[in-house]
């Protein structure tokens, strides 16, 4: 056997292992990919969960902060007399903070 065809058969070879490797590391880093996605989607699916079940207390916090600020615009005013203090507003009354 001559030198040029053992060359011919080393190249061959490190090129068959490159492209094994190659394909080999490609897998890899795809599965990796998918698994940092899927963690991030479920994230993503929890974090919209846990809005969804504080968002009526959120909406009832601000009314009753907005029924307070009515409340002490008009008991505390800055320059004048101290007026009577309103009535309460229910909820039906115009000036309720609505929030959909």
């Amino acid at each position: 056997m001559d030198t040029s065809a053992i060359s011919g058969t080393v190249v061959g070879v490190a090129g068959v292992t490159l492209a094994g490797y190659t394909q080999w590391s490609n897998t890899r880093l795809q599965r990796q990919l998918a698994t940092e996605q899927s963690k991030h989607e479920r994230q993503l699916a929890h974090d919209a969960r846990s809005y969804e079940s504080r968002r009526d207390i959120y909406v009832a916090t601000l009314v009753q902060l907005h029924r307070l600020e009515m409340i002490m615009q008009l008991t505390e005013p800055i320059i004048g007399p101290m007026p009577e203090p309103p009535e309460i507003p229910d909820d039906t009354e115009v000036g309720l903070l609505r929030l959909s």
